[in-house]
This record gives structure tokens, C-alpha cells and sequence, in this order.
């Protein structure tokens, strides 16, 4: 007898598809998965879903202005990733966006900071109130540059595993750091403009699609067991 034990697929612990027939500031929406979102760090800016592009962008143009929201949820493990496509106008893809994973207050968590250049992609932490760089490397967004501009943009992600932090986009692993300030579950979280970056700008040209955090998939093949039958059993 041949027994074949499954891998596990990913859990997912929230997802919104952003997908309204109504404007809404994002704090006033109930997510597809999870329970509801929050402004964690306001620095001049709210995130509003608009019913005409269906993804999350900045209320309002503006210079050195941001903001965070946090992804509340139930976390079952400290080990997981958020995944989010970028959406941009043509002129804004230089415009950060920020995934943000186990946020235990405003002043503790790990954040990915994405723009466009030679440190595009950026890790950082924030421990105690205080934001210290991890790493970066050089990043060159794509995005779907006719309207509504959230349909074939790039899937960038931050990934915690134990005391790694990666960067993905498309799936592949851009840079990982290591750190080990903060190892619990806490939430995730998604931003754009300034969170930890006082220059940098936000505006309705720059938003974020199709948020999804899940757990880390178990890709270990499936286990297959050989058992031999008892002698003289039949129907094995």
C-alpha cells in the first residue's frame, strides 16, 4: 500500500480586491478576508478606494505627505508576506508605495519602502519610535499605463521567516536582510508617500491593488510511504 501525504496550501490570514461601486475612505471598508483596516501613521494624507479604478490611492496630490494603514486580522504565525500589484500613471512611477508586516504599534515594525532607482526597494525597521535602513536595491517599477492602471503592474511583496526579511517582485526574491527586533505576528500594512520618508510625495496617480497576506506555503514535496501487507492479507 502506497500512502501520499498532501503539502499544505497557504493560509490566508487577509486579501481585499479593492473592488467598489462607491468612493469610501479605506478605513470605512470591510475587507474580502480579515477584519477591517486602520490608519496607523497619518503624515497629511488619507487612502481612499475609488468606485473608478477599484484599487487604493491618495485622497490628494501633495509634497511630503503619506500615509499607513494597518491590515487588521486574525495572524496565526509571525511568518508570513504581504503581496500587493502597484498601480501608477505615467508620470508616477517614481511615487512609493510601502508594505508593511509584523506592525506590533505605530513605532515597531518592518516596512518595505518601493520607488524607483538605485535603492527602489528598501527594508527597513522601526524599533521604539526609531526607523534604521536594513538594505536596498535598485528597482525599476512596471506598471499598466492605461486606465484604470491596476491590471498588469508589478506584484511586489515583503516576506518575514524567521529573522529574514525578503523583498520580492513577480514572485522572485530581491533582497533579503536579517533582523531580529520584532518576531511576533503583530499585522501587516500598505502605504504610499511618505511613511518613513519626509520627501517623499504621494497623489492620486500612484495606488495599490490586490492586497493578499498568507502564510508561508509548505513546498516540500509530498511525502510518499511504503507499507509491505501482512502476510497472506489480501485486499491491499
Amino acid at each position: 500500500m502506497i500512502l501520499i501525504t498532501p503539502t499544505f496550501a497557504a493560509s490566508t490570514y487577509f486579501s481585499d480586491e479593492f473592488d467598489t461601486v462607491a468612493h469610501a475612505e479605506l478605513s470605512t471598508r470591510v475587507p474580502d478576508t480579515g477584519t477591517s483596516w486602520s490608519q496607523l501613521i497619518d503624515n497629511g494624507r488619507d487612502l481612499y478606494v475609488r468606485s473608478y479604478n477599484d484599487h487604493v490611492t491618495t485622497e490628494s496630490n501633495g509634497s511630503n505627505v503619506g500615509t499607513l494603514y494597518q491590515a487588521n486580522g486574525t495572524y496565526d504565525s509571525a511568518d508570513y508576506e504581504i503581496l500587493a500589484r502597484i498601480a501608477f500613471s505615467g508620470g508616477d512611477s517614481n511615487y512609493t508605495r510601502s508594505l508593511a508586516v509584523r506592525i506590533q504599534d505605530a513605532s515597531n515594525m518592518y516596512l518595505l519602502r518601493a520607488g524607483s532607482g538605485a535603492s527602489g526597494l528598501a527594508i527597513y525597521k522601526r524599533t521604539a519610535g526609531t526607523w534604521s535602513l536594513l538594505g536596498s536595491t535598485s528597482y525599476t517599477p512596471t506598471g499598466d499605463l492605461s486606465v484604470p492602471y491596476n491590471d498588469a503592474g508589478d506584484i511586489i511583496g515583503l516576506r518575514a521567516e524567521g529573522n529574514d526579511l525578503s523583498a520580492l517582485v513577480n514572485g522572485t526574491v530581491q533582497l533579503t536582510v536579517t533582523d531580529s527586533d520584532h518576531t511576533l505576528a503583530g499585522s501587516a500594512g500598505i502605504g504610499t508617500g511618505y511613511v518613513n520618508i519626509s520627501t517623499d510625495d504621494s497623489g492620486t496617480g500612484v495606488g495599490i491593488d490586490n492586497v493578499i497576506v498568507q502564510d508561508l506555503v509548505d513546498d516540500t514535496a509530498p511525502t510518499v510511504s511504503y507499507y509491505n501487507p501482512a502476510d497472506n492479507a489480501t485486499g491491499v
